[in-house]
């Protein structure tokens, strides 16, 4: 097959094997985000429990070693001290979320040779398909915290709940500009797979995952915001302590996640009309 030909996708063609609309793409990224939800449990004897049971057990280890070793705890703006386990659980769900996507979306489009170099693929549903696994596994976690909130005492309320769902959906857009980059990146750097966990790494101990803004030195506060976990942790925990968010933080990272997406999506369209080639 012309390279030029494989690299021009047909829209009559794409029409006609139902890659065309709207509805044809969400039904084909619906069948990748449950191939991979299926995929990564198959053969395991508890399967899709152990959704529930891997942040349970980072919870158990990082809270026995920070509240029974380290005597730490949760401060507050207001001076008052929250559950330390419920903070840290909150922010254990938003960094296995985020290393989740920037994991899987470095190796996502050489994992799926066999669709990328299909001409009527529409291969940006790779990336956004990473970004919908790890939002799934987020909901279930939110959905322990509700649970863990209701046997510890906290907050519990509409507005728990309504500040949960605002903050995936900034979180979202932050996801998918990793992802799409990532993606990209991925193709013709091999290096991204070994550079991810740093990245992971990272990402962890600079942001509000182990430690509040208050207890933070007063020279690496400042920082901790431009970590995109800390905004979106801190608004989840804002509902169970009755603080106000920060909503200039939210915006912020609202606006640059929007950016950061819109740029990374035209970056991965310009090149994926070379990723058959490279692959």
């Amino acid at each position: 097959m012309p390279d030029a030909f494989r690299v021009t996708e047909s829209r009559r063609e794409r029409k006609k094997m139902g890659f065309g609309g709207v509805k044809q793409k969400v039904s084909v990224l619906r069948s990748l985000v449950v191939r991979e939800l299926h995929s990564r449990f198959k053969g395991t004897s508890l399967g899709f429990l152990w959704t529930i049971l891997n942040p349970l057990m980072m919870l158990a280890i990082y809270s026995t070693v920070f509240v029974l070793v380290f005597k730490a705890k949760w401060l507050l703006p207001d001076g008052n001290t929250a559950n330390y386990g419920l903070m840290l659980f909150v922010g254990i769900l938003c960094h296995i979320c985020l290393t989740d996507v920037i994991s899987s979306a470095g190796v996502i489009i050489r994992s799926n040779t066999n669709l990328v170099k299909k001409v009527i693929f529409p291969v940006e549903l790779l990336p956004l398909s990473c970004v919908l696994v790890a939002c799934v596994n987020l909901l279930i976690g939110l959905a322990l915290v509700c649970v863990y909130a209701l046997f510890t005492g906290a907050e519990l309320s509409l507005l728990s709940i309504g500040y949960m769902l605002l903050a995936v959906f900034v979180y979202f857009f932050t996801l998918a500009a990793f992802a799409f980059l990532l993606a990209t990146l991925g193709v013709f750097l091999k290096d991204v797979a070994q550079i991810t966990p740093v990245l992971g790494m990272v990402l962890l101990f600079t942001s509000t995952v182990f430690f509040s803004v208050e207890t933070a030195p007063e020279e690496l506060a400042t920082f901790l915001y431009l970590n995109p976990i800390s905004s979106v942790a801190d608004t989840i925990r804002a509902g169970f302590t009755g603080q106000r968010i920060m909503v200039e933080h939210l915006l912020v990272q609202f606006g640059c996640s929007l950016l950061a997406l819109m740029l990374s999506y035209v970056f991965f369209r310009k090149m994926k009309a070379v990723f058959a080639d490279l692959l």
